[in-house]
């Protein structure tokens, strides 16, 4: 009986490896166990093999300091101490280096772990830099209409719920009020009608 029951114990501890390996191997964010003193990777899986271009056996002769541009080292490992005290638990877009040496932004979560008697963390890697594109390139946009609409000769209004929420300084002299009398103070169309 008590050889049965050990069998089934190891039979349990065997499934539930392989369900959390197949959890490791197969999410998309990056993932690697760092040893907390000495900052090198003891373990990856292949999203953080793909997104910064090594192979398992290349990852885990790295460390820290391998995968941060140099102008970046000392912030890179003050956040990493940082998120070893509890202190912060996110970084974002925060600047990667892959193999090729380009760099790309990535939002790095990291929690403190125990691996068998060494002090770990549990970095999650995400690449953001398509998110860190599409906000450049938002705010690029909104400037020029922004410039557009304040240096135009036409009048420029964004009404929402009745109300002027952007008023441009052509609109103002044509109606002859200042932006801050017309900025959401009373519905258009008693400005209009006067």
């Amino acid at each position: 009986a008590r050889d049965a029951a050990l069998k089934q114990v190891i039979g349990a501890l065997h499934e539930s490896e392989g369900k959390f390996r197949a959890i490791f191997e197969c999410v998309v964010d990056g993932i690697v166990v760092v040893d907390a003193e000495s900052r090198k990777f003891l373990i990856g899986n292949p999203a953080i093999c793909r997104m910064l271009g090594y192979t398992l056996q290349e990852i885990v002769r790295l460390g820290v300091t391998d995968i941060h541009p140099k102008q970046e080292l000392a912030h890179a490992i003050e956040e990493f101490e940082r998120r070893q005290r509890g202190e912060t638990q996110l970084v974002a877009a925060f600047p990667v280096i892959r193999k090729d040496g380009s760099v790309f932004h990535a939002d790095m979560q990291l929690a403190p772990i125990r691996l068998g008697e060494a002090d770990c963390a549990l970095a999650i890697i995400r690449d953001v830099s398509e998110r860190r594109r599409a906000e450049q390139d938002l705010r690029a946009s909104e400037a020029k209409f922004r410039s557009l609409a304040e240096e135009g000769l036409a009048g420029v209004v964004i009404i929402q719920d009745g109300r002027f929420q952007y008023v441009n300084l052509a609109m103002t002299r044509m109606l002859g009020h200042s932006r801050e009398d017309l900025m959401g103070a009373s519905t258009v169309l008693e400005w209009v009608a006067e």
